[in-house]
Formats: C-alpha cells, structure tokens, sequence
C-alpha cells in the first residue's frame, strides 16, 4: 500500500499541479499556470511572449518565477540576446529568426514556417 501511495504522489508532484487544502487557490494557480504556457513560444532566437511583444515579457517573467524559474530565466536570456545584438536598444517585437534585428510582422513568421 505504501508503494503504491508513493507512485502516485510522485506522478501528481510530476504533474506540474500544485495541491492544497484550499482548491480556490489550487484553481487560481493552475489558471495562472495554464494562461502563461498559452502566452509563452519557443522560436527560433529563444523563448518569447506568444505576440513577441517585448512590453509582455514582466509579466511572463513574474508568473514563471513562481511556476518555474527556468522558463523565466530562458525569456530573459532571450532578451540578453536580442539587447546584445541591437546594441542596448531593444525592438518593440522580438525577432523570430536568427540574424535579423528587428521584429517583424506576423505575417514574416508565416510565410517563414511554410514547407
């Protein structure tokens, strides 16, 4: 039995879902958790805000400090890079591949991913 118990809480712990006695806050951090693996992307460059929108990025970063401090280090870093490259002068809209300077459109990202 306490095999068992023990599998199971480890697969939950794995899960990425935090539990506590209070179920509000259980849903308020999984909603929190769930909203920002929706506004967060790998591209090409590094991790960015879904919109690539540099103005976004505090608040991804306070989010994933509390989630998971990896993915907020990795967006940071993404802009170390970007701010590196444009000496200091960061662009309103992160570029989504390596080598360009400025952002771009959408519509650049789209016609980049056809095959």
């Amino acid at each position: 039995m306490f095999d068992v118990s023990t599998r199971n809480w480890e697969r939950r712990l794995h899960a990425g879902r935090l539990w506590t006695p209070d179920p509000a806050f259980n849903l308020a951090v999984e909603q929190a958790r769930l909203a920002a693996i929706r506004h967060t992307q790998r591209l090409r460059t590094g991790t960015a805000p879904s919109d690539r929108r540099v103005e976004r990025i505090p608040a991804l970063v306070d989010v994933w400090d509390s989630l998971d401090p990896v993915q907020s280090r990795n967006l940071l870093a993404h802009l170390r890079r970007v701010a590196e490259a444009t000496e200091g002068r960061l662009p309103a809209v992160l570029p989504a591949f390596p080598g360009s300077v400025e952002g771009g459109s959408n519509d650049d990202l789209l016609g980049g991913s056809t095959l």
